[in-house]
């Protein structure tokens, strides 16, 4: 397992932790800070990110597809917890089992819909994903805090690696 790999899982085991404790009435529940969505919405949205990254369409000569713009949108996943959870638990899982390095091209579209293909890797892809997570960790972390304001919750949640170690080094 990469390291990478490993992160994205303990962030993961994190995020479950925490929406245990939130419970599914508040995961659900719209949030007026985040502009009415909730922290389901946001926990489904890197979800399937994730998806779309261990699912991807294989072409004919075997090089293995991913697009984040045509993800899914599984409504069932900011609306049901336990089903969130299993989704989640099976994905940081899969991470810790390690994945195979494969040939990957990342397809984009434009403004007017138009693809456009970029080569990529599961390590770059992998990547993304673990920063994008952090970023949704901490408007997750927002829409529990103005849900349940004395809510529990670790500093480090939806906080970067480099912007922790940038304040340990000030402090």
């Amino acid at each position: 397992m990469s390291w990478i790999a490993g992160r994205c899982a303990s962030l993961l085991d994190h995020c479950i932790e925490v929406l245990e404790r939130l419970g599914a009435e508040d995961y659900s529940r719209p949030v007026e800070v985040l502009d009415g969505s909730s922290v389901g919405m946001h926990f489904r949205h890197v979800i399937e990110f994730f998806g779309c990254l261990f699912q991807p369409e294989v072409t004919h000569v075997g090089v293995a597809k991913v697009c984040y713009d045509r993800r899914e949108r599984d409504l069932r996943i900011e609306a049901d917890l336990e089903y969130a959870l299993g989704l989640s638990r099976g994905l940081a899982n899969r991470l810790r089992e390690g994945v195979s390095q494969t040939r990957l091209e990342l397809l984009m579209e434009t403004d007017q819909g138009t693809p456009i293909s970029v080569e990529t890797n599961l390590e770059r892809e992998l990547a993304y994903n673990l920063e994008h997570l952090v970023h949704h960790m901490a408007l997750m972390r927002i829409g529990v805090k103005s849900l349940q304001p004395g809510f529990s919750i670790s500093s480090h949640f939806g906080l970067a690696d480099s912007t922790r170690r940038h304040r340990n080094l000030s402090a």
